[in-house]
């Protein structure tokens, strides 16, 4: 077997720059988008990237052979790969608090109806492989990755008097459209690594599914809140101001306030918050769908039906 060396800077550069990018955007919602922690954070983060990309293209023993991505059965595939848990995570997060604060279950309730996703997947893996038999990898990945870009549209119509079949409909579009994409697309990503790069591949296709599930989650909870922040705004300027930053801050937070305050009071501002909380929920998933269609149209065109021969010895 060989043995390589460890790249501490690479990694240590790796970390720093990502834990930053995300706890930027996380925190964008409260501190501002532009205020200057918010941009100085962020800014560090890239910074931090490009220097990673940077060492990684000059170290002796890289932990992450940048060569790799001009194939496209590799880097298409790892962006295709990192969107779909981009929206997966996405959706649960925001899932989650959906069918809790809006339609009303406990956790335990909410989690339960959420096994649609797993069942489906279940039922959607197996189908992988013969649709691959007989329309190639490049075309399922494809029509996968737009099946889920059309089951996230199919959640982002849900409003705040919509029935739980109606989430069903979605979930089931968008865990299909996953099952199918999934497997192609790691075969390819796996097989053009040289084959005494094999760990190397392998920690590639790990870290698609842990930074598009980090960056999901930050990215569209950020975009949930921030039009959450700015759509209820109107309607808790004359609130106290504890009152104010609590109903603010969450919309758990906005129901604890108008439960505290009763009456039409505090049903307007139940109403205002579930309300706002929708369309800041619409609008991430409209920005997620968005971006796995693109991606869906990237992998049509770059993906090969599968990795040259070369690119696995």
């Amino acid at each position: 077997p060989q043995h390589t060396k460890l790249d501490p800077l690479g990694a240590t550069l790796s970390i720093i720059g990502l834990v930053a990018l995300v706890y930027a955007i996380i925190e964008a919602p409260t501190h501002g988008w532009l205020a200057g922690q918010t941009v100085l954070v962020g800014t560090g983060g890239l910074v931090a990237l490009a220097l990673f990309v940077w060492w990684e293209l000059r170290a002796p023993h890289p932990m992450l052979d940048m060569s790799l991505f001009k194939r496209p059965a590799f880097g298409i595939s790892s962006l295709s790969l990192t969107l779909v848990f981009f929206a997966l995570m996405g959706m649960f997060f925001s899932m989650s608090m959906l069918l809790q604060l809006i339609f009303g279950y406990s956790p335990l309730e909410a989690a339960v109806r959420m096994l649609p996703v797993a069942g489906t997947m279940m039922v959607g893996a197996p189908l992988s492989t013969k649709f691959v038999e007989r329309f190639g990898k490049r075309k399922v990945v494809a029509v996968g990755m737009l099946t889920v870009a059309v089951g996230t549209l199919v959640l982002s119509a849900i409003g705040v008097d919509s029935a739980y079949s109606s989430l069903v409909v979605g979930m089931v579009i968008l865990a299909f459209g996953m099952s199918v994409a999934m497997s192609p697309t790691t075969d390819l990503l796996m097989s053009s690594v040289p084959r005494n790069r094999a760990g190397m591949g392998s920690a590639m296709n790990d870290t698609t599914r842990e930074l598009g599930g980090a960056l999901g989650i930050a990215v569209l909870g950020s975009i949930l809140a921030s039009r959450y922040s700015a759509d209820l705004a109107p309607a808790i300027t004359h609130l106290p101001e504890a009152a104010r930053m609590a109903a603010d801050q969450s919309l758990a937070g906005a129901m604890v306030v108008g439960q505290q305050l009763g009456g039409q009071l505090g049903a307007g501002l139940i109403d205002a918050a579930q309300h706002a909380w929708i369309n800041g929920y619409q609008l991430s998933l409209h920005v997620g769908a968005a971006l796995i269609a693109l991606a869906a149209v990237v992998a049509y065109l770059g993906l090969p039906d599968r990795a040259d021969d070369h690119d696995a010895e």
